[in-house]
Formats: C-alpha cells, structure tokens, sequence
C-alpha cells in the first residue's frame, strides 16, 4: 500500500501482539512473513494520531538472492542505491538482513523515513561496478547502511586472478539528488592479470610504458580509490581515481635487442590527471633505474616522459644486449660508463632526447690523433635530439669534455626526412688543435668535410702518416671529401706548418686527388699535388724551396740545410700493394751535425771534412735518389750525392715500419779533384775504375741497422787503393768478383799487400 507502493509475494504470515486503545498503538511483538523465498521476522510498533501514523520496526530478513532484490526491495526505500544493485549485480544472496526502521505518515506533508539502518551479509556476489571494467565476483563482505550512505565492507572477492585484501565501498547521498561512489580497493596478484585489467582503451596504463600486457610478469600489492557519479553509461572520463602500487620481480619480455627487464622493483602512482612509475631493473647484467610520468589530462606541458639511468661497469657488457659495439670501436673505449637518458612526448608525436654521459671511470682513445683520456679523469658528454615519433629531425647540441678535450656543435636533418644533412662542429679542440668545421653526408655514401682554424696538432700522429703507404686499408671505406684552411699545422714539439690551405679527397680506401699550398716556418712556400694519371696510376708531386726546413718539418730528415726539393712519384694502382715509384731531386743544400755521414768520413780519417760535417756544414750541389715504396719498405737504387769536397753514392732498403736501413755503396772525398783526374782518357779509368760515381780516392761502406744508429763499416783498402785496385778487393760487395784468382792469394801475400797500401 501507500507510501510503499510495492507488492511483495506473500505466502504465509504469522503474528503475535497487542492493540492499545488509548493511544492507537499496536505492538506486534512478532511478525513472521514468508515472502516466497525469503523470511521476514521483525517486531513492529505502530502509534496512531490525528494527522497520521509513526511507524518503529526491527528485523531480520534471510535468505535473499539476487533475484529479490527487484521484487522484495520496496520501490521507495533507497531509489538510487536499489536501481544501482539491481542493474550490477548479477550473482550472489545474501543469507541474512538486519534493520531497523522509523518513519512516518502524515496527512500533510505524506511519508517520511525518520531513520533506516541496518546490515547484511553478503555471499559469492558478482557484481559489475564499472561498465568498461570487467566483472568482480565471489565477493565475501559485509554491508551497513542508513538513510544516507551504503557502505560494503568486502573482505574476499577477485577478478581475473586478482584478489583482494579488504576493500570499502560507500555509496554517499542516498537522500540527495546526486549520490556518489567512493571505492577503497587493496588487491593483489599477478601483474599480468593487474595490467592486463587497468589497459583498458580508456586508460592505457601499460601502453604508456612501451609495453603489453602479455609481455609482463611481476606481482603487485596495489591500492585503488575511485569516486564517480552512481549514474548510467559512465565513461573513464567521469571517474576520479588514485592508484598505489608496488610490484616486485617484475620482468617484461623483449624489450631492448631481444633483451627483457628482469629482477624488477617499481613503484606506482597513478591518478586522473598522471601517472608516475619509479624503480629499478635489470637489462641483461646491466643494472637499470627507471622513472616514467604519463599525463593523461589536456592542457599538459608533455604527455609523457621517461627517464633511464644506468651505471655500466664495463661497456663491454652491452654485448648482452645484442649491441655489438665492439667490432666498431674496438678498444677505443673501455671501462665503465654512467648514462642517464630523458625522452619526453607530446601529443602530436613530437619529442627531445636528453642524452647524459658520465665518463670518469671510462677510458677512451683516439689513436689517429693521439689522444687518449685515463679512467679516473673528469669527463661528460651531453646529447640533445628532437624527435617526431621515432624519427630524429634535428639535434640542436652536442658536447664533450674529457681530459683537454672540448667538442661542441649541432645537426640538421633533412626536413623531407631522408636523413642527416648537415653536422656542425662549434669546436673541437684539444693539445693545440683547435678547430671547427662541418661535416655534410653525399647521395652516394660519402662525406664532404670542411674545417679551419688557428692551429691543428699533428704532431703524435705525424710519424705514421708518413710510414708505409698512404693508401692502408682504413678498413672503413669511407668516401671522403675533404677541405682545409688552418693557420699553423703542428708536426712536432717545435715544427709547424702555416697558412695551410688545400682539397683531399679519399674513396676506396686511397686517396685520388690532393692539393695543398702552404708555408714552411721560414716563410718559404710547399706546394703538395696527387691527381690521378692515365688508368690505374696515380702521379704526386712535392715540390718546396727550402728543402731542409720541409724535411725536417716533416720528421724525415734533421740536418740538411737550404735546397730546393722536387718529388715526383707515381702510385701503380694495377698491382696489388700500389707501389710508389719515383725520384727525389734536391739541390744546392748543405748537411750539418749529421752523425751517420760524420761516422763514415770518421771511419776514412777524414778530418776536414768531418770537421766541416761539425761545423758550418758540407755543401752539395745536387741529391738524386730514385726509390720504390711497398709495403713499408723503400728499395733505393742509383743514389748519387754530389758536392765540391765529398761525393757518394747508396743502394739498398729502408724499412719504414721498423725504422731499419740497410744500405751500401761508394764514397769519395775531395770529390772534384776525383773528377777531374776521371776525365782523363785511359789513365782515369785506370785510375778511377768503372764504377759509376767512384772515384781514385774513394772507399766502399755498408750500413746497417736503427736508422738512428746503424753499424757503419767501411772497407780500408779501397780508401786508398786506385780504382783497378778497389774493384779488386771490394771486401762488402756481394756481386761476383771478376778478379776472382787474386782472392785465391795465399794469407801472407795478403797482409804484404795490405801494408803496402797503408804506406801509401
């Protein structure tokens, strides 16, 4: 009946009490009901009065199943809540209900409920509280409620293999328009179930970690608080919640190289406006720290950011990782590195990198400039990159400094996204050097590099330039465009180059073409020229008018003075080891302080001119040396020096690698006098011999050894002996001795003749 307007089945009733007239009260002090199915038993008073009726009643109702709930639930009682129970829950019964009732009736104002309270218990109920969540069920709780809240104190209850601890839901405003939901969930179980749940399309929680659901292995103890408009069709968007998580042993598959996180602690919190995940992993060996923020509201300043530290002990180890640095880099870096690298996004794909090395305990090499930097020493490298979706577009900077060295700059990629376009080095300097420069890729492959400057440092690379050939295999292949404008080039502690201005270019591991113009520390120019030369050769040229200064310059040579030097060489491309053949022309120099020809004249009792060698200098008029290089190795052939007071002439090999020489020939003092009784029909062959650049007083040495120090040896008979008789007892030479019966003289016809000769 009114106000209740409802109807409930009912099979049986059965009751026991008392009326009072005076006062119109009945008091039921028992009243059973059997509503088909459940079991009403309360005791009732009801007091009568002029405008209407007050009603008091306590009972308990039991077995209900959620069937009931649409029949047995009066219409009036709890609208909202009874409309929400109705529509979400879909299992369970509720094996005992306990309430207390008072309300009232009047003519005037109709029903009042005074105060409802009450509770229940709750059994293997299924309930959906959140339409794009999926269903909770066999949830164990308990439930109180009054006029203006329900509260559900669950203490079981699971949903895809996530079960709870003890949870609390409250629905708030019962008796106002609006009534809320607020839930105070602790569960815990398997993080792949808990991901699994919460990626759903509307929050993503997962996905915003760069990872699925199936890849994710773990546990978490999570702490989930939710409050939403109890109404219908809700969305992700009308829920406010926050989430406490901490999850341990996580791993996720695959996610670096084939590589996974493993042995993983994290913790998370997440709400509508963000989320925020901080811990640490392992990746492979290497132990990673990992902080995640995650914006979900509009308005943000970045929709995500990811920040990755890690301290390596050995770089080596990154080949776990399936990064196979090592066969690139070799030994050039070795030790242990700290990193530390920040991704942030926005919503339209676009993204910076901030890229932070720590380099102290790291060692680092550069052998092609000689630069190294120790562990223990101070060092950091930063990088910058913008990013649209995966694609770098631009790297406004990066830096480096380690030790001395300093290196700063940028890149451009190109705007149709085909790649880098541009490298701009700010500086790089280091020892002396001190550059920059700008680095462009080419459509084939190669690269056009231009640099400038005040000052480079050659100086702990110069030797091996110049050592072997200049066309090893840099086993890189790269094609190089190269061009410099540099004002001093340092080849040694106090040599340099300056005003250097010149083109390079290098493809299939040689160089092609080179044009360099510069000066020598004296002032004088240096013009350096390699250009190719009919098919398969190539032809150089060096050409200086201060040929000593350049030879000294270049660590070839210490103590020649003055000259004009000419080479003129051709690289055989068509033979396998590219030999280079040519000529090396000096002219009008003086040698001064040069020990190994002060050690032969000594050897000859030439005291003039070993005092000459010592002192102002020995003058020449020309140098001629026809050489071939391969593979390190100089063969030499043909030398012939020739100057007013000593003459010479070299065969032999000089080995560039080992810094070896072994060399021999003829050597003639007072060489114009030597000359001139040359000239002399008959008697000077006879007096001078055969031997091209020999001469009447001359003797034959052989040198051998450390090109700083070799052995010098030279024969005592021939520096004194006439030419028919050098050619005679040539003790070095190798080559059959056509005067091979006077070497069959017996050993006192020897040493007789050997005695004459010294008292010549």
């Amino acid at each position: 009946p009114h106000p209740f307007d409802h109807e409930i089945p009912l099979k049986a009733l059965k009751a026991r009490g008392r009326y009072f007239g005076v006062g119109s009260q009945l008091q039921l002090d028992t009243l059973e009901l059997d509503l088909d199915g459940p079991h009403l038993s309360m005791a009732l008073n009801l007091v009568a009065d002029e405008v209407g009726v007050s009603l008091g009643a306590n009972g308990v109702v039991r077995d209900v199943n959620k069937d009931h709930f649409s029949t047995h639930w009066p219409k009036s009682i709890a609208k909202k809540t009874r409309k929400w129970v109705i529509k979400h829950v879909s299992q369970g019964s509720v094996p005992e209900v306990r309430t207390a009732i008072q309300a009232r009736y009047s003519r005037d104002t109709g029903f009042e409920l005074l105060a409802f309270n009450g509770e229940m218990d709750i059994r293997g109920a299924e309930v959906s509280f959140l339409s794009f969540m999926p269903k909770v069920n066999n949830i164990m709780a308990t439930a109180r409620f009054n006029k203006k809240k329900f509260d559900v104190f669950i203490t079981q209850a699971q949903m895809r293999g996530i079960s709870t601890r003890k949870c609390v839901i409250s629905f708030r405003g019962l008796d106002e328009v609006d009534t809320y939901a607020n839930m105070d969930l602790f569960v815990r179980g398997p993080l792949k179930n808990a991901f699994s749940l919460i990626d759903q399309q509307s929050l993503g929680f997962v996905s915003a970690l760069g990872a699925s659901p199936e890849q994710v292995n773990g546990s978490t103890n999570a702490h989930i608080k939710l409050n939403f408009l109890v109404a219908d069709n809700l969305s992700a968007d009308d829920i406010d919640f926050n989430i406490s998580a901490g999850m341990q042993d996580v791993s996720i598959d695959n996610i670096i190289s084939g590589q996974g996180f493993h042995n993983g602690r994290f913790f998370l919190k997440a709400s509508k406006q963000g989320l925020n995940v901080n811990g640490d992993v392992k990746v492979g060996d290497i132990p990673v720290s990992l902080e995640v923020w995650h914006n979900f509201s509009a308005g943000s300043p970045y929709r995500g950011r990811y920040k990755v530290a890690s301290k390596i002990d050995d770089v080596k180890s990154l080949n776990h990782l399936g990064m196979e640095f090592q066969p690139l880099l070799g030994n050039l870096i070795e030790g242990g590195v700290a990193v530390e690298i920040q991704l942030t996004t926005h919503d339209v794909g676009k993204g910076q990198v901030q890229v932070e090395f720590d380099l102290d305990e790291t060692v680092l090499r550069v052998p092609a400039i000689g630069w190294s930097k120790k562990a223990g020493s101070a060092g950091i490298a930063h990088v910058n990159l913008e990013i649209d979706d995966t694609r770098i577009v631009n790297i406004p900077k990066f830096s480096l400094a380690a030790g001395d060295m300093k290196i700063n700059g940028s890149a451009n990629y190109a705007e149709d996204g085909t790649g880098l376009d541009r490298v701009n080095i700010n500086q790089i300097s280091f020892k002396r050097t001190d550059l920059a420069g700008v680095v462009i890729p080419g459509n084939d492959g190669g690269w056009t590099v231009s640099f400038h400057g005040p000052s480079l440092d050659l100086e702990p690379s110069f030797e091996d330039l110049f050592k072997a050939s200049p066309d090893v295999d840099d086993g890189l292949n790269l094609k190089l465009s190269l061009s410099a404008n540099v004002d001093k080039i340092w080849t040694g502690q106090k040599h340099f180059l300056r005003q250097i201005t010149g083109t390079l270019n290098r493809a299939d591991d040689r160089w092609h073409g080179i044009n360099v113009d510069g000066s020598l520390s004296s002032g004088e120019k240096f013009n350096v020229l390699l250009r190719p030369s009919g098919k398969g050769k190539r032809w150089v040229k060096i050409k200086t008018t201060d040929a000593g200064n350049m030879l000294r310059t270049l660590d070839v040579y210490d103590t020649m003075i003055g000259g004009t030097l000419d080479v003129e060489a051709t690289f055989d491309d068509t033979v396998d080891d590219n030999p280079l053949a040519g000529e090396v022309l000096i002219r009008d120099y003086s040698l001064v302080d040069a020990p190994t020809l002060t050690q032969l004249v000594g050897e000859m009792t030439l005291a003039r001119l070993k005092e000459a060698l010592q002192g102002d200098g020995l003058a020449f008029s020309k140098f001629n040396a026809p050489f071939i290089m391969r593979k390190g190795v100089v063969d030499i052939k043909d030398v012939k020096a020739t100057g007013l007071s000593l003459g010479y002439t070299a065969k032999g090999k000089i080995y560039t690698h080992t810094e070896i020489i072994d060399i021999e020939g003829t050597v003639v003092p007072i060489y114009a006098l030597n000359s001139a009784l040359g000239n002399i029909p008959f008697i000077g062959t006879l007096l001078t011999g055969t031997e091209d650049g020999s001469g009447i007083f001359a003797a034959t040495y052989k040198m051998k050894g450390p090109l700083e120090d070799p052995e010098v040896k030279v024969n005592p008979l021939s520096a004194l002996a006439p030419g028919i008789l050098r050619n005679l007892f040539g003790l070095f030479s190798d080559r059959p001795n056509p005067y091979s019966e006077i070497e069959g003289a017996n050993e006192i016809d020897r040493k007789k003749t050997i005695n004459k000769t010294k008292g010549l």
